[in-house]
């Protein structure tokens, strides 16, 4: 195996070659290594019973304070990939999960998940804006952030909050030949009480601190995270609005806030030409305090579809219009 060694000469994190079959469950192959994530090594490889590709997922023991800790994770973890996989298709699949304890000291935690064959989600849009469709935002909303409200329409009535949801965590495939959002990354989430999803407090610095390393894409992450606050059901809603934006403004990169820069932040959206029906829900959903935005993602959903029914009657209004035009130009001309 190769090794990254630390200053210290300790050994943070083994890189599997190509070939390797893993211990524990030897028909799981490494076919190559992916990236390096904030907490796992993830490599594609292939499940040889069947041939199928599959992500493998191996935990960073030194990002832990124990392997305590590290299985705590790990179950943390499994449990949410495995609740959330039953939305398919816009949910990563939990293959197998398991531990190798080979090395009692330094046990490897692994998640053998779903093979995403598509781009993430920025690839795939440039490609897509590229493509200068005139029904850009209706596309958008039809084929990528409806399903994903859905998603975590399902996600939050089971208790579960992404904490880390981005761009860069939304993966674009085709399922029955439809463009297909797949949320990836559960690392970060967090488990609440769906009971409580409108139990927010009026001001946000009364929510409780976050107690832990806090997880998040610069521009993408909601207010909370600035302050060290726990986050609820909303923070999803606020990243949702963020990735919108990025989305229905072709492509603009939220710039990284902090302390008064972000408590004062408004979008000017003079500068921007794309629907107003979506600019409002962009503009509900990142409201600083999380009791100002939509409660929600039912709500979200509904104020999308709104645009869709919308544009739907806008363009059956042309259609008759033009219908009018040809039977008057038929009439003249006879």
């Amino acid at each position: 195996m190769d090794c990254i060694i630390n200053f210290l000469g300790n050994v943070m994190s083994k890189i599997l070659r190509p070939g390797s079959l893993l211990r524990v469950k030897r028909k799981y192959q490494i076919l190559e290594f992916l990236e390096s994530g904030g907490f796992s090594d993830i490599y594609i490889g292939k499940n040889t019973d069947n041939n199928r590709k599959v992500i493998i997922k191996i935990l960073k023991n030194d990002k832990f304070d124990d392997k305590i800790q590290a299985e705590n994770y790990w179950r943390r973890e499994r449990a949410f990939i495995n609740i959330q996989s039953k939305f398919a298709p816009y949910a990563l699949q939990l293959y197998d999960a398991f531990i190798d304890r080979f090395n009692q000291n330094n046990p490897k935690f692994i998640f053998i998940t779903s093979y995403i064959n598509g781009y993430d989600f920025e690839t795939w849009f440039h490609q897509f804006r590229e493509q200068g469709r005139h029904d850009f935002h209706e596309y958008l909303i039809r084929n990528i952030f409806i399903p994903l409200a859905d998603y975590f329409v399902f996600t939050h009535s089971h208790g579960l909050i992404h904490r880390d949801f981005s761009p860069s965590n939304i993966m674009i495939t085709k399922y029955k030949k439809r463009t297909t959002p797949v949320v990836i990354d559960w690392g970060a989430g967090l488990n609440f009480d769906p009971a409580t999803i409108d139990n927010i407090p009026q001001d946000l610095n009364d929510l409780p601190d976050s107690g832990d390393d806090q997880i998040y894409t610069p521009g993408y992450a909601p207010p909370e995270i600035d302050l060290g606050k726990i986050q609820v059901p909303q923070s999803d809603i606020y990243s949702f609005g963020m990735i919108l934006h990025y989305a229905a403004s072709g492509g603009e990169e939220p710039k990284e806030l902090s302390g008064n820069a972000l408590k004062r932040f408004k979008i000017q959206w003079e500068d921007y030409d794309y629907p107003e029906m979506l600019k409002k829900v962009v503009e509900k959903c990142i409201k600083y305090e999380p009791r100002d935005r939509y409660r929600t993602f039912e709500k979200v959903r509904e104020d999308l579809k709104k645009y869709l029914s919308a544009i739907n009657g806008n363009n059956k209004k042309k259609k008759r219009t033009s219908l009018k035009k040809e039977q008057s130009s038929a009439k003249s001309e006879k």
